[in-house]
């Protein structure tokens, strides 16, 4: 079984370098999906229920800690 993981950043180069990193390195992680914001992030997580998240700390509006 894959593990689910959601990636959040503001900076969609970084978004897209980590999908192909992990898709490439990490076959056994499934990416169920990205978003630029933590509000779009925490909708999003909700309806997803990943495994794994991997967020941006520093991101305008909602950061990655709150």
């Amino acid at each position: 079984m894959n593990a689910k993981i959601f990636l959040v950043d503001d900076e969609q180069p970084v978004l897209d370098g980590l999908s192909v990193i992990i898709t490439r390195f990490l076959p056994e992680l499934t990416i169920c999906g990205t978003a630029r914001s933590g509000k779009v992030a925490i909708e999003a997580i909700q309806q997803t229920h990943p495994d794994i998240i991997i967020m941006d700390i520093r991101m305008p509006g909602m950061s990655g800690i709150d």
